[in-house]
Order: structure tokens, then C-alpha cells, then sequence
């Protein structure tokens, strides 16, 4: 390990984080002379005449604030004078045309009822008994004049009055032969005509119905309801609301003359526009009102109906004017307000800056133990947050040489429980490597006579098992790095588990026997096979029950059982009743290179990565592994695995499960 610089290597008064500043270093200069050059700077700083203190910083705040204040505040103001107008114009067309959607949706719902109202006394009147006077009531309250089913000579047939319910209808018809040509196909349904006069001369709205057998079914409708609609909308001096059937003529409208005469007035732009289907803001001469108009208008797809909303131009204007007038008045004391609360802010803030300018040349200077202290009363928060930070920033330089320790600290201690890890490797391998040799020349050594080749057998074994020993260590090493470089990858097949434990343990059976140590397997029974990388379980289950023989005292037990439970088609969990693990050293144990690992290993053997590997597998696998243990009496660890896709990613649990219950076939091995 390379040696840790700390503060105390290059002296307090050069931060380990800081470049030198006021000496140039050069490659190979010492770092001692690049000090002094430093210092020597600084003391010819120092020795200069300080700059003049008071009048200067408040001389600058002043100049600075004064501009800071004024030239926004009168760009505002001259600002605010040019676009009021245009300001204002962009309000008031939002608004009025708010206000035109609103009362063409209460007209158009409005339109929709009388429609419903009307289709309900067509029905009554064509059935066979007498409409009832509650047909009559219902349409009075919509504004219907009355109702009425006309022959093909245009003749009643039968009619029921609004305005006297139960009243007999005589001739209602002001015009059949225009309404008959309005009067749209028999599939077509209800139709809205334009605004007319009826027999009396008074403005109305016909529905039309043509009926099968070629009769006409009509309803007179008064404007009296659109008529009070709109004069609830005023506003100002003139603003007010207009509204228009299909064709431009008006249905309600300030103008008394207007309304009664059912006036077109087509020709106005924004009434063109409403024609046409659209929605929208327009400006246009208003011959009524004899002034510049703005109108928000829109138009109604049910009826053809549209609704606008207007207000002379020249209310607008005036308020612009006053909001002019308002804003220079107000920019002009802004103005002056600002230059006086420049004047004052500029002192106020002259002397705590000056005092932790101060503390700033002292800490310059090489005095790390001054601080900014005794603000005066009142200062705002902003320096004191800044006189705060300066010395937050003091106390961080303070303190860093105390975090480089404790980092040296930390590295050191890693690199020691690599050397262990280390010393503790290759105590593992001479052992096996003692076997390799000591084995090999006994048989190098000896006359190969054919009464010997049973015991040369024995020595080839024992070879054998040395060598894979020290296989099975140096995958574990490999299998590590690669889980932390995240080179692991999945190589998916079909899996009898029963027979990876079956080989599992197998494979670490020697070692049980040396030991002693009693091993067995459960299984339940009809478990399917387990799509999954088969390899990698494998070596899950063998490095659980090397774990658990390893860890297990001589005539010790250990059990191997496989099952499934709701969400995990794959359960595995390996129980013996060795040394156990103390709840404190759970994490420890699970880390590589940890010190409760370390100590466990030297006592038992291994490289101790036996977890942590196992661990990284199950992850990669899409599983989770729980550890459960006690000490003193041993330790069970559960694996859950998953069915894995052709992606890697976990398959669906299946939800129906099983009612019937599973039968354990118990193995010993």
C-alpha cells in the first residue's frame, strides 16, 4: 500500500484540497520552497496600504442599488404605459368570449329541451286519446305558443296551446308553404327554422317534424326566454350580448327595434363568422351602437343559433389611459423610493461586509481561527447567511484533516483484511498442494510393483480430490469477480432438481463422511422440472451444503429439502445443527473478505466466500435467500427461484394451485 499523505504531512495552513495560490510551482520544486515563495507574497500584501474603508463600499452599494432599482421600475413603467391598451384588449377578448361560450351553452341545452318538449307533444298528439293538459304546461313553460299536427292542405288537425292548456287550436299557420319547405325528410327528425313572424306579427321559432304519412308537426316557439338571456349580460357602459338564428337575423338584442323586426344583420363580420360555424374574437362597426366594436362570439351546432358578445372599443381605451396614469405615478415614487432605500440599505450593509472582509484577510493571512462574530443588530439574513458560510467553511478546513485520517484509516483497514484473505488463500492452497506433492513423489519414489497399484490408486485419489479442491477454490474467486463486475450470464435449460441436490451431495459426501456427519434429502412429491441456468443452481446447492458441512461439528446432521409454496415453483433450504451464527454477524458473514468471515474460515477452512457467492447467484437468478440462525444450534438457509423466460425474467405464478396434498418422499443418502 502506498503511503497516506494527511494534513499533518504538509502543515495546517495549506488545505489538502486547495491549490497554492500566489507561487508558481514547478515540476521538482520542493514543496517547502513553493510555501515560502507564498508567504513571502503574502507579507508584501500586507505590508500595502489597505484600501480606504466607508465611503467607497457605500458609494458602489448606492450606485449599484440605485440602477438595480430604478432602471427596471422605469422600464416598467414606460412598459406598462405602451401596452396597457394592448394588455387590456387581450382580457377583454379572453372574457367575452368565456362569457359567449357560457350562453351558448345555457341556449343550446335550453334548445335541446324545447326540441325533447316538442317530439313529447307530437307523440301525445298523435295518439289516439286526448293530450293532457300537463303536454300544455310543459310546453307554456318552454316558451311554446302551442303545438300542432298540420294536414297536407295545411289545415289543424290537432293542436294543444301553451299559453291555455286544454284550449282548443284554430289556425296557427302564418305561412305554410315556406315551413313545408323547410320541413326536412321524415328520417331526418326535428328541425329549428330561422327567426319569423307568426300570425300575429310577433318574432318566433318554428320547429318542423315531418311525419310518415306526409303531415307536418309544428311548434311555435317565442324568443321571449333568449330574449331575457341576453339582457342578463351587461357590463360597463354598452357591453352587452347579442345572439342570431342561423340565417343573421336577430333573436334578442339591446336594440328593442332590432329584435322586433328580426333585423339581418349578417353583413357585421363577427355575425358572418358565427354564420359559418366558428369561434373566435372580432372586431367590427357596430351601426347601433355607432362605435368600434370587440366581440367574443361563437355559434351553436345544434340550432345554427350564434351568440356574441361585444363592447365598444373606446371603454377600453379609457381604462387603458387610467391604468397609464396609474403606472407612471406609481413608477415615478417607485423611482424615488428606490433611490432613498438605496442610500440606506448602502450604509446598513457597508459595515458587516467590511467585517467579514476582514475576517477574510485574517484567514488569508494564515489565521485559520478567526471567525466572523458580533454582526451588528439588524443585519440582514443574506449576510448573515454569508457570514455563516464563511465560517462553515472555516471549521469544513478544520475538520478535513481529522476526515483524510479516518479515510487513511478505512484504507488501511481494507487492505489489511485483503492480507488476511490472502494469508488465509494460501494457507488453503499449501495444504492441498502439500497432498499434490507429497502424494506424486511417494509414487515417483516408488517401485512401481504390481502389488502397489491399489495403494498408487489411493494416492491418485487423493490427488485427485486435493486438485479439485483447489478447483472449487479458485471458481469461488472467479464466480466473485465476475458477480462484481456483472459478467455473470444465464445459460437457460430444464432442471430435475431432484437430481442437481441428488449430485450435490454427492459431491460433498466425502467430506460429510470424514466428518461423520449424517446428510439426507426431502423432496415433494410431483415437482416439476425448473426452467433456469442449471449450472448456477447447482452450484447454489453446493455451496449451501459445503457451508453447512463445513460449519457442522463431527457426528453432526445435515438435510437438504426441495419444495414449492405460493409464488415460488422452486424452494430449497438446507438445515444443520452446527456453530450458528450470532445475529450481530449476519452482514459480516455475507461479505466478502469480512472479519467474522475471516475468523470463521481460519478455524474451519474454506475462502469464506461461500455465501457471498451464493448470494450474487440467487440474485441473478430473479430468486431470494433468507438465513435464518441460532448459535450453537445451527442454521437453515431457504432459496426461492423462480421460472425463468427465455428473457431472464421471471414467468407469472400460476394462481390456481392445488387442493389436493403433497406427499414428501424422504431419501437417505
Amino acid at each position: 500500500m502506498g503511503n497516506v499523505v494527511t494534513m499533518t504531512d504538509i502543515g495546517t495552513d495549506l488545505p489538502a484540497d486547495k491549490p497554492l495560490k500566489g507561487a508558481k510551482a514547478v515540476a521538482g520544486e520542493p514543496l517547502q520552497e513553493v510555501r515560502s515563495r507564498r508567504n513571502a507574497g503574502d507579507e508584501r500584501r500586507r505590508d500595502r496600504k489597505p484600501p480606504s474603508r466607508g465611503a467607497r463600499l457605500r458609494t458602489v452599494l448606492f450606485i449599484g442599488f440605485t440602477l438595480i432599482a430604478v432602471i427596471p421600475v422605469g422600464l416598467l413603467a414606460a412598459w406598462q404605459q405602451h401596452s396597457a391598451f394592448q394588455k387590456e384588449l387581450a382580457e377583454v377578448s379572453e372574457r367575452h368570449l368565456l362569457i359567449a361560450r357560457n350562453l351558448s351553452q345555457a341556449l343550446d341545452r335550453y334548445s335541446h329541451d324545447a326540441q325533447a318538449a316538442f317530439e313529447l307533444a307530437v307523440m301525445e298528439m298523435q295518439s289516439p286519446r286526448p293530450a293532457s293538459e300537463g303536454i300544455g304546461r310543459l310546453l307554456g313553460a318552454m316558451g311554446f305558443r302551442h303545438a300542432c299536427i298540420v294536414n297536407t292542405d295545411g289545415r289543424v288537425e290537432t293542436g294543444i296551446d301553451g299559453n291555455q292548456p286544454g284550449a282548443p287550436v284554430g289556425t296557427v299557420i302564418h305561412d305554410f308553404t315556406s315551413l313545408q319547405a323547410m320541413a326536412p325528410a321524415v328520417e331526418a327528425g326535428t328541425r329549428f327554422t330561422g327567426v319569423l313572424g307568426d300570425n300575429a306579427g310577433m318574432p318566433a321559432l318554428y320547429l318542423v317534424r315531418r311525419l310518415p304519412d306526409g303531415r307536418l308537426a309544428l311548434g311555435t316557439l317565442g324568443t321571449e326566454y333568449i330574449a331575457d338571456v341576453q339582457k342578463a349580460i351587461a357590463f360597463g357602459e354598452r357591453g352587452h350580448s347579442a345572439i342570431v338564428d342561423q340565417h343573421g337575423r336577430v333573436l334578442a338584442h339591446p336594440n328593442a327595434d332590432w329584435q322586433r323586426d328580426m333585423k339581418d344583420i349578417s353583413a357585421i363580420s363577427a355575425v358572418s363568422l358565427m354564420i359559418q360555424g366558428k369561434t373566435g374574437v372580432d372586431t367590427f362597426y357596430s351601426p347601433a351602437m355607432d362605435a368600434e366594436m370587440i366581440a367574443g362570439y361563437t355559434s351553436m351546432p345544434h340550432t345554427g343559433w350564434g351568440v356574441m358578445v361585444p363592447q365598444p372599443l373606446s371603454e377600453l381605451s379609457a381604462h387603458a389611459r387610467n391604468v397609464q396614469t396609474a403606472s407612471l405615478l406609481i413608477g415615478g415614487l417607485g423611482l424615488l423610493v428606490a433611490i432613498i432605500l438605496s442610500w440606506i440599505i448602502a450604509r446598513h450593509l457597508a459595515r458587516p461586509i467590511e467585517q467579514v472582509a476582514g475576517v477574510a484577510r485574517s484567514v488569508s493571512a494564515g489565521e485559520f481561527s478567526a471567525r466572523v462574530r458580533g454582526l451588528p443588530s439588524g443585519t440582514p439574513m443574506e449576510i448573515r447567511a454569508m457570514a455563516g458560510s464563511v465560517n462553515q467553511m472555516l471549521s469544513d478546513l478544520s475538520r478535513a484533516g481529522k476526515r483524510l485520517q479516518v479515510a487513511a484509516a478505512r484504507a488501511e483497514a481494507a487492505n489489511l483484511a485483503k492480507g488476511r484473505f490472502l494469508a488465509n488463500m494460501s494457507h488453503e492452497f499449501r495444504t492441498p498442494l502439500n497432498a499434490i506433492l507429497g502424494f506424486s513423489e511417494v509414487m515417483r519414489d516408488s517401485d512401481p510393483r504390481p502389488e502397489a497399484v491399489a495403494q498408487y490408486q489411493s494416492y491418485s485419489d487423493d490427488i485427485h480430490q486435493a486438485g479439485r479442491h483447489m478447483l472449487s477454490m479458485v471458481e469461488n474467486i472467479l464466480e466473485v469477480t465476475r458477480a462484481g463486475t456483472g459478467r455473470l450470464e444465464l445459460r437457460l435449460t430444464d432442471l430435475n432438481l431432484q437430481d442437481a441436490a441428488g449430485l450435490a451431495l454427492s459431491l460433498v459426501r466425502q467430506d460429510a463422511v470424514s466428518k461423520r456427519i449424517t446428510l439426507s434429502m426431502t423432496a415433494e412429491e410431483g415437482m416439476a422440472n425448473i426452467h433456469t441456468d442449471a449450472g448456477k443452481v447447482q452450484q447454489i446447492i453446493v455451496n449451501l451444503l459445503s457451508n453447512a458441512v463445513k460449519f457442522t461439528d463431527s457426528g453432526g446432521a445435515v438435510a437438504v429439502a426441495l419444495s414449492a409454496e405460493d409464488g415460488w415453483p422452486t424452494v430449497i433450504s438446507v438445515t444443520d445443527n452446527g456453530i450458528g451464527i450470532a445475529p450481530e454477524d449476519m452482514t459480516m458473514v455475507m461479505a466478502p473478505f469480512g472479519q467474522v468471515a475471516e475468523a470463521l474460515t481460519r478455524n474451519h477452512g474454506g475462502t469464506g466466500l461461500g455465501l457471498t457467492l451464493t448470494q450474487e447467484l440467487v440474485d441473478l437468478l430473479k430468486g431470494e435467500m433468507d438465513l435464518q440462525s441460532t448459535p450453537g444450534k445451527g442454521t437453515t438457509v431457504t432459496v426461492r427461484l423462480p421460472n425463468l423466460t427465455a428473457q431472464g425474467v421471471p414467468e407469472e405464478p400460476d394462481q390456481a394451485g392445488s387442493d389436493e396434498d403433497d406427499d414428501e418422499i424422504r431419501t437417505a443418502v
